[in-house]
């Protein structure tokens, strides 16, 4: 039997004999079977034109868009390659492998390149004898005895499909090859075996996430892993595995997919202790990734001998712990607004349109299919309310002489030119989606008002920088009284919020201070225990009290954060903590002794180089030729790729952080996480970290 290994990375036998540790070029694939009988993979001209022949990564459309190319062309259209002229194949896929790829394509995408149906692993499904399938899905016990169940016990006792080809997200332990091997039923039909590399959710260019909201707990619980070890369905893992072994994993399947053999640094351990994940997850990485590229002798990285057109990267990981003010300050750009105040279910968001009578729910996916989202999304709220207006009114004008030229020489009425300019299609889509931003920004506002954030994010920016909005230094004593006052006027999860950011930015207040908020709030013993499970994430709950001279000369606030000075406004100028660490990453002045390397770094690769790494936000101005402007420029980068992990989750405003520095520097930066949170899911997470 001939095997195709397409992307196989890994050292090891396969399926048939066929060699795992041999891939060209990656990750541009083979798409050429092996000479029957040698089981050696043979790379075809075009591999040469991989990755390492781009520039940026942002040139070749982000890390999402390799992704997207790593699925639709070097599984799909490369299996396709090797099927009969004329025939089409069906794509089976696993829940986690259906959303990796729903993240960065379309059913329209899959459908085009000759797939006629999508469908999923563990459901009970048709036999298509005539037909080639590719199972994508990650290597679990369950997925493979799926596999072999369709050949062994078949609808109608034959074979589902006329043959199969085999992709996996992810490195095939041994024991589950030698399965495969042994099933007579299945090996025959297989056509093709292959590890993608791709366990991670592309979420936007310059973002990744592995999707996994229990990270946190596993990591902080005061039960240790134990207590979060069974991970979600959705990933695919039915063994207990140790959270920093998934995440080291995963982190290998990120590298190899960007084609980085990065130096490490991480977060060192303060006085306080943490966890020490930092440290596990760095030196596990390494040893593995080690193994990785000494299995793979054909795998490239950049950096490597013949691909110096790039400086190797750099892996930073740090942890949720390093920072819990973040996640809670309230900020009032366009995507974390929304995730904030908005009932999202993920990417979605349901409502129903007031304007009309009777009108039924809508379903709006807000990702970067939808071009209003992806320009307004990490703009102030204020920004964006009045562009929409503008961009509205602007588009209208401009195209009524486009819907009144149909009807040139007619006399028409106002109304009349309005259902003209009605009628058309792209009228019809724009205003659609334009409208469903102006309702979403509106829900928005309403919230802000209603809640009275305003007033309540002064208060948060105050204790957070440690200055009014005029710059001069609030006392605490002032301060306390204004908490009392407003906590006293909050729903539960606001004040819980509110009183979280005041103990946080201040490493801790009185004991007799925070029960007397604690009573002023009405909070009971479970609402109190969320405030008090910040503990375990390393936060000074209370401070000792001074004596009088002391009290004289320490009555300001403490400054948890720094103001960012380019903010445009009062309620925005708190500087996430991650920020600066991401700019003195850049600038060279990252401290080694708080994020130690795991090797000595290299002379003049400190750092991510000699650009400065300005904080200001920088505009990039727009076409003027329709409704949706998006910069179509592309940005080129200099030196080695920085990727920053944040084991135990990554907050919005973070993000938006990072675009923010890699918009004024020439430096390329990654942010990665176990997952993705908004306030409340944070505080949910907190408070349950006791329990």
């Amino acid at each position: 039997m001939t095997l195709n290994t397409g992307e196989s990375v890994y050292r090891g036998r396969g399926v048939g004999g066929a060699t795992r540790g041999s891939r060209a070029n990656s990750p541009v694939p083979s798409s050429i079977a092996p000479p029957p009988g040698t089981g050696q993979w043979s790379a075809p001209p075009e591999a040469s034109h991989a990755l390492g022949s781009v520039k940026t990564l942002r040139e070749y459309g982000g890390i999402k868009e390799l992704v997207r190319d790593r699925l639709l062309k070097d599984v799909i259209e490369a299996t396709y390659a090797k099927c009969p002229a004329g025939s089409w194949m069906i794509l089976i896929c696993d829940d986690r492998a259906l959303r990796i790829i729903s993240a960065v394509a379309g059913m329209y995408d899959i459908m085009e390149r000759k797939v006629t149906l999508v469908e999923g692993l563990t459901k009970r499904r048709a036999p298509f004898r005539d037909k080639t399938a590719i199972y994508l899905c990650r290597p679990t016990e369950d997925s493979i005895q799926q596999i072999i169940d369709d050949f062994e016990n078949p609808i109608g006792g034959k074979a589902p499909y006329r043959e199969v080809h085999l992709s996996f997200l992810s490195r095939v332990p041994d024991k589950l090859v030698a399965k495969m091997k042994a099933c007579k039923a299945l090996l025959p039909y297989i056509r093709g075996f292959g590890e993608v590399n791709v366990d991670f959710i592309a979420t936007e260019a310059s973002a990744f996430s592995f999707d996994d909201p229990t990270a946190f707990r596993r990591i902080y619980s005061a039960h240790g892993d134990s207590i979060g070890s069974e991970p979600p369905s959705s990933l695919g893992y039915e063994e207990k595995v140790p959270i920093h072994l998934q995440m080291v994993n995963q982190l290998v399947s990120i590298c190899a997919t960007l084609n980085e053999y990065p130096h490490i640094r991480y977060r060192a351990d303060s006085e306080g202790g943490r966890t020490g994940i930092c440290l596990k997850v760095a030196l596990l990485f390494k040893d593995q990734l080690d193994q990785f590229v000494a299995s793979n002798p054909e795998w490239w990285y950049h950096g490597g001998p013949g691909h110096s057109e790039r400086d190797r990267g750099t892996l930073l990981i740090v942890e949720r712990a390093e920072d819990s003010l973040s996640p809670i300050v309230h900020e009032f750009t366009y995507r974390t607004m929304v995730h904030d105040l908005l009932e999202m279910e993920g990417e979605k968001y349901k409502y129903t349109p007031t304007t009309q009578v009777d009108a039924a729910e809508r379903e709006v996916l807000l990702n970067d299919n939808d071009e209003c989202w992806a320009e307004f999304r990490e703009r102030h709220i204020a920004e964006v309310t009045d562009m929409l207006s503008h961009r509205t009114r602007d588009y209208i004008s401009n195209n009524s002489g486009a819907a009144l030229a149909k009807d040139a020489g007619k006399s028409m009425t106002l109304g009349q030119m309005s259902d003209a300019l009605k009628q058309l299609p792209e009228y019809r889509e724009t205003i659609s989606k334009l409208s469903q931003h102006i309702h979403i920004s509106s829900m928005c506002m309403h919230v802000f008002k209603e809640q009275k954030l305003k007033e309540l994010a002064e208060l948060e920016q105050t204790m957070a920088t440690g200055e009014r909005e005029n710059g001069s230094k609030a006392k605490r004593d002032v301060l306390h009284k204004e908490m009392l006052a407003t906590v006293e006027t909050l729903d539960k999860s606001l004040a819980i919020r509110l009183i979280a950011v005041y103990i946080i930015s201040q490493q801790g207040i009185l004991a007799k201070d925070r029960e007397e908020l604690f009573r002023t709030a009405n909070l009971n013993e479970t609402e109190r225990r969320t405030i008090e499970n910040f503990m375990l994430l390393g936060v000074t709950l209370e401070r000792p009290e001074k004596r009088r001279l002391e009290k004289i000369f320490s009555s300001r606030l403490l400054a948890k954060g720094r103001n960012d000075i380019n903010s445009e406004y009062a309620i925005s100028r708190y500087k996430c903590y991650f920020k600066e660490v991401i700019e003195e990453l850049i600038g060279g002045t990252l401290s080694f002794e708080k994020y130690p390397s795991v090797l000595p770094m290299p002379v003049g690769v400190s750092s991510g180089g000699a650009s400065s790494a300005r904080s200001a936000r920088t505009r990039v101005p727009g076409s003027t030729g329709g409704p949706i402007r998006r910069p179509t420029d592309k940005k080129m980068f200099s030196g080695g790729r920085q990727i920053v992990f944040v084991a135990g989750g990554a907050c919005y405003s973070e993000l938006r952080s990072l675009q923010e520095v890699m918009q004024t520097c020439d430096k390329e930066i990654i942010l990665g996480s176990t997952h993705f949170i908004t306030p409340k899911s944070f505080l949910d997470d907190v408070a349950i970290l006791s329990d």
